[in-house]
This record gives structure tokens, sequence and C-alpha cells, in this order.
């Protein structure tokens, strides 16, 4: 995955196509799921929900 840059008042960004921040979504949860060896089915879009109540649950603490 190739980064590409974009300077905004002088500050350079990394920045994802669409398409390539979906690839990153899907090769975290699938690394994800593989640490955890939970192979089985999950709706995509309830997993992210759930992982990012997690992430925010241990943020507010």
């Amino acid at each position: 995955m190739k980064y590409k840059k974009v300077m905004i008042d002088g500050v350079e960004y990394n920045c994802l196509t669409d398409e390539e921040l979906e690839d990153l979504k899907v090769m975290v949860a699938y690394e994800e799921r593989k640490r955890n060896q939970s192979y089985k089915t999950a709706d995509f879009d309830g997993f992210i929900h759930q992982r990012d109540e997690t992430i925010n649950s241990k943020t507010e603490k």
C-alpha cells in the first residue's frame, strides 16, 4: 500500500483512497480474528462497530 502525500497549509499528510481504506479495514479485521483464533464468519460492519466500542470504552477509563 503506497501512501499519497498531500500538503495543506504547509503540513504534509499521508492519504488513502476509499478503496485503500476499505482494504486496510479488512486486513485489520482479518488479523485481529486470526490473532484471537475466531475464524467464524462475521458481519464486517458489526465487527468494526464492536471494535470501535471496545476502543472507546478503553479510552474513557
